[in-house]
């Protein structure tokens, strides 16, 4: 995300600009809260994003309309304390499903003819 802050400064948008204040302050919501651990003013930087937001004037996707309005009561209800949105995103649970096959297929995988292959039918 810095560097996106970078190369939109060197497009020469003054750091007055709303569009460049906004972007600063979706900065802070990814450093907050995306990673595997999440910052006790997490819920600040998410208002702060808003209010930036909507003080631009641009057009509010699915996905800013996710950021403002669920993702605090989404961490508060199914986050344990400290926990970050990286530790629930789709790339970790394709790691541990990968994770998961690998053991599957080495350990307890067998074949049909085994004398402990259970079907699932």
């Amino acid at each position: 995300m810095r560097r996106i802050t970078k190369e939109v400064l060197e497009l020469g948008f003054p750091k007055s600009n709303s569009s460049y204040i906004t972007l600063v302050k979706f900065r802070d919501v990814v450093d907050s809260c995306f990673g595997k651990h999440i910052k006790e003013d997490f819920k600040m930087a998410v208002y702060h994003f808003k209010q930036s937001f909507k003080q631009s004037g641009l057009s509010c996707s699915t996905k800013v309309n996710v950021l403002c309005r669920h993702l605090i009561p989404f961490s508060t209800k199914h986050l344990p304390d400290g926990m970050g949105l990286g530790s629930v995103s789709e790339q970790a649970f394709e790691s541990a499903n990968s994770r998961f096959g690998r053991v599957w297929e080495t350990r307890y995988k067998c074949q049909e003819e085994n004398k402990n292959f259970q079907s699932a039918y």
